[in-house]
C-alpha cells in the first residue's frame, strides 16, 4: 500500500468512508461534525468509494474472504441469527469503529505500525486493547453468547 498509494496500510478508513457515505445519504450532515470537517474526509465525502485507494482495498478483502471460503466449500446459508445477537454484534461493531476512529487506525494502523514506529500510542493501543478484549467478553458472557 506505501508504494502503490503512498501511504500505510489502513484498513478502517475505507468503513469509516463508507458509514459517513451512508450517513449523509440519510440525512445527516457529516461535514458539520468534528472529524468530517478536516479536509481530508471532508473531499473524500464528495468523490466516489471507488477512487479512494483504501476503500477499495477493503472491497478487496471482503471479496478476497466470501471466494477464499467459497474455495474451500465452506459457504452455506444457516439459520439466521436471533435479535439479540444482531444487537450485540451491531452494537460491537458500533463501539469497534468508534474506537478505531479514535485511536487512527485498527490493530493494523493503530497497535502494529505503532509499536514498529516506536510511538507511545501504539503501547497505548495494546494496553486499552486488552482491557476493551475483557469488557467484551464480560458482555458477551453477560447476555448468554458464546466466548
Amino acid at each position: 500500500m506505501l508504494i502503490v498509494a503512498g501511504h500505510p496500510l489502513g484498513i478502517t478508513w475505507g468503513f469509516t468512508l463508507w458509514g459517513g457515505k451512508l450517513a449523509h445519504a440519510l440525512g445527516w450532515i457529516p461535514p458539520a461534525h468534528g472529524f468530517w470537517s478536516w479536509p481530508y474526509p471532508h473531499a473524500a465525502l464528495g468523490r466516489g468509494i471507488f477512487t479512494d485507494d483504501t476503500s477499495v482495498f477493503d472491497m478487496g478483502i471482503l471479496l478476497g474472504a466470501f471466494l477464499a471460503t467459497a474455495a474451500a466449500g465452506r459457504f452455506r446459508i444457516g439459520p439466521r441469527p436471533g435479535l439479540l445477537q444482531l444487537a450485540v454484534a451491531g452494537l460491537g461493531g458500533l463501539f469497534m469503529g468508534y474506537g478505531a476512529r479514535l485511536a487512527f487506525g485498527c490493530n493494523i494502523g493503530g497497535l502494529f505500525s505503532g509499536i514498529a514506529s516506536l510511538s507511545l500510542r501504539g503501547w497505548e493501543w495494546l494496553l486499552f486493547g486488552l482491557l476493551g478484549t475483557v469488557v467484551g467478553i464480560s458482555f458477551r458472557r453477560r447476555f448468554g453468547l458464546p466466548d
